[in-house]
């Protein structure tokens, strides 16, 4: 039978060797097979494609649905916080740890001190490193040195590290001698190192403050509160109280 149809060659051969097995079981297995053959390829052309979309597709709408319920769940937890109490502690978080080296704000918080405390700034110098390489542009360092030389009492001086420790931006102060024209005194101001490249998945769950964050934020805005209401030293009581430590000096 193979050699017969090796030997086809025209449509009439194909007709003539169709009357000669159409009876036979060779006809119906030859048929059941190429059946079987034209639903394997279209099984593997166009069934299996579509159950591969199908199940890829299922994938999607599972993906998307996450990210409808993630974003849903982040507006109900933005509308329970109020847009003003958000940009306050936005606002104090910041300017207690700036994301950058705050020059501006180091020298207001140590104005603001002089002026709490009645001491005299002489001089002033920071320590911010090399700014010209391109590692230090990119220096993850969370803190700039400053030195200051101020004039006053031992009581004034101490009353401005109490402010200046309670002003913002946060600061520690590491190194203090004194004579007796006044101090000298070392301090390092805090700052948050933030990437340039930070990126925000808004599908992402919101994190809420904690109860913790939120009574620390409350404090530290609370210590700029309390030291804007201290009474401001008068340059009389400042010459008064000079004048009764030059007295007790030996």
């Amino acid at each position: 039978m193979l050699n017969e149809i090796s030997t086809i060659h025209s449509f009439e051969d194909i007709r003539l060797f169709y009357f000669k097995y159409k009876d036979t079981p060779y006809f119906s297995i030859g048929m059941i097979s190429f059946v079987c053959l034209i639903s394997l390829i279209l099984f593997w052309k166009a069934v299996l494609p579509q159950l591969e979309s199908w199940f890829s597709l299922q994938d999607q709408i599972k993906q998307v649905n996450e990210q409808i319920t993630a974003l849903q769940a982040n507006q109900t937890t933005l509308g329970t916080i109020s847009s003003a109490t958000l940009d306050d502690q936005f606002n104090t978080a910041t300017q207690s740890l700036p994301y950058a080296k705050d020059f501006a704000g180091i020298i207001s918080a140590v104005d603001d001190a002089t002026i709490i405390s009645g001491v005299q700034r002489d001089d002033y110098a920071f320590e911010v490193g090399d700014l010209s390489t391109q590692s230090a542009q990119l220096s993850p360092e969370t803190s700039l040195s400053l030195k200051i030389t101020l004039r006053g009492d031992i009581g004034q001086v101490q009353q401005f590290l109490q402010a200046v420790n309670k002003l913002l931006p946060l600061s520690e102060v590491v190194t203090l001698s004194y004579g007796n024209d006044g101090a000298t005194v070392g301090l390092i101001f805090f700052y948050k190192y933030l990437p340039t490249n930070l990126q925000i998945n808004y599908t992402d769950p919101l994190k809420t403050l904690t109860p913790e964050q939120s009574a620390l934020l409350k404090k530290l805005e609370g210590w700029r509160q309390d030291l804007m209401t201290l009474p401001v030293p008068s340059a009389s009581n400042s010459a008064e109280v000079a004048t009764q430590s030059a007295s007790l000096s030996p």
